[in-house]
């Protein structure tokens, strides 16, 4: 035991996992709050309001984003791993190109299109607005995607958690007071856009001090900011739309067509109730995010070093190491639930309490699934993610279609259970794929260079 203690304190992964948990279960415990806050602020019909923008906005993002961010972290990751100087400035500088052109153009899409798709949905095109302003959130967090793609790429995850804490913390008072100010969707969607700004003011001034360390300093604004004309704006793009294809299904799946579906049956009330019910869960699923973000840049070092016994040592690790975390996690917290319901307004109890129940064991389930993203990125299997991912979201469209109508209040939670549940097709596949693998290979077929 204290062998094995010992090892996993002197494991940079375990590291560097525990410090984005810390990190993330800090995010968490701020966006539970802001929710709460919001409850007592808004009302359930104005909150509902504000997060079905959100859903809004989200659902036009994740239906032409690219999956520029993990593609850049990867690469970032493999050639840190081979001290390519070079290589780090070049795809940071990429990132930047990409996220302007691409912010860019979706803010403009926006604003032509969600104040119409609002009217049609929901029968209001104000939520439209409110998630057109939102839309410039990417273009607004251009610099913090950038520098934070070069801090996890690097491994820089104590700076990357800093930067990410004081966002979270900023946003939080920020939204709170629009709130307050507007009593509307209104206030705390400005107040998202100014957390924003801040956000890439604290993340470029870190990236800053950290090309001035010692230590494998990073390269200068100005080295990267050289390398813009040298990175072909369409670079990566055939692997970032694969990757981006496999993340947006499950995003849309779990965070954004629930919602939406609650929206256009008419029952807003409802979607600031389930957003609450997830907030609880996902102060659990916070558990796997250490280990998942993590994940991506040891995954893709492992690759660069062509090790592959190691890259399914550390697959299964994080996998089961995440389950156990979150499984934990949600039995601990379960009892606690129907006491912490208490500090929300009363129409909020009884409905975040039922679906916090309808919701835990599908996060238990999908706990098991915390490295399958990476894993398809880094040994060329992103095909076979995209068709699995789109046999999971065919069949829970049908289920949200089906629930959803004859269950309108709880059937979009009882269908993303169900979707949580299906996930455990990957892990089935990562195992299958490494027992194909002759133990005398020396890197995972098609490995990103």
């Amino acid at each position: 035991m204290k062998r094995l203690a010992e090892r996993l304190v002197g494991s940079r992964f375990v590291r560097d996992s525990a410090t984005l948990q810390v990190a993330s279960m800090v995010n968490s415990v701020g966006g539970l709050a802001c929710a709460l806050a919001l409850a007592h602020v808004l009302g359930s019909l104005q909150q509902g309001e504000f997060y079905l923008a959100i859903a809004t906005y989200s659902f036009l993002w994740f239906s032409v984003n690219l999956g520029l961010y993990p593609v850049a972290t990867s690469q970032l990751a493999a050639a840190a791993a081979r001290n390519n100087d070079y290589k780090v400035a070049f795809w940071t500088a990429y990132l930047v190109k990409a996220l302007l052109w691409m912010g860019t153009a979706f803010a403009l899409l926006a604003a032509l299109t969600l104040p119409w798709i609002a009217e049609q949905v929901y029968g209001s095109s104000r939520v439209g607005w409110v998630a057109a302003l939102i839309a410039l959130t990417p273009l607004l967090e251009l610099p913090r995607s950038a520098c934070c793609a070069a801090f996890q790429g690097t491994r820089r995850m104590l700076v990357l958690a800093k930067v990410e804490n004081g966002q979270e913390c900023v946003r939080v008072f920020l939204v709170i007071a629009g709130a307050a100010i507007t009593r509307d969707a209104l206030g705390p969607a400005i107040g998202m856009l100014l957390a924003s700004c801040v956000g890439s003011i604290l993340a470029v001034d870190a990236y800053v001090r950290e090309t001035r360390g010692s230590d494998k300093p990073l390269p200068s604004l100005r080295t990267v900011l050289g390398r813009l004309k040298e990175a072909p704006l369409f670079y990566g793009l055939r692997l970032g739309l694969r990757l981006g294809a496999t993340q947006n299904m499950h995003a849309l799946g779990v965070n954004i067509l629930p919602t939406m579906v609650l929206g256009a049956v008419g029952n807003t009330r409802w979607v600031a109730y389930m957003r609450l019910a997830q907030r609880i869960v996902d102060a659990v699923r916070t558990l796997m995010q250490g280990i998942n973000r993590t994940a991506l840049p040891h995954f893709s070092a492992l690759v660069g070093l062509k090790d592959l016994k190691g890259l399914r040592r550390a697959y299964w690790k994080a996998t089961l190491g995440s389950g156990a975390l979150v499984t934990t996690g949600v039995l601990l917290i379960a009892p606690l639930v129907p006491y912490l319901v208490q500090i929300f307004p009363s129409d909020f109890r009884e409905p975040v309490w039922t679906l916090f129940l309808i919701l835990a064991p599908g996060v238990m389930v999908v706990s098991f699934s915390v490295a399958n993203d990476t894993f398809y990125l880094v040994t060329d299997n992103l095909r076979v993610a995209i068709v699995l991912g789109a046999l999971q979201f065919a069949l829970h469209l049908t289920a949200l279609a089906v629930l959803g109508h004859f269950y309108p209040k709880l059937g979009p939670g009882i269908a993303l259970t169900l979707f949580f549940f299906s996930s455990v097709i990957h892990p089935l596949y990562a195992w299958l794929w490494f027992r194909r693998q002759d133990p005398a290979q020396v890197s995972p077929r098609g490995a990103v260079a």
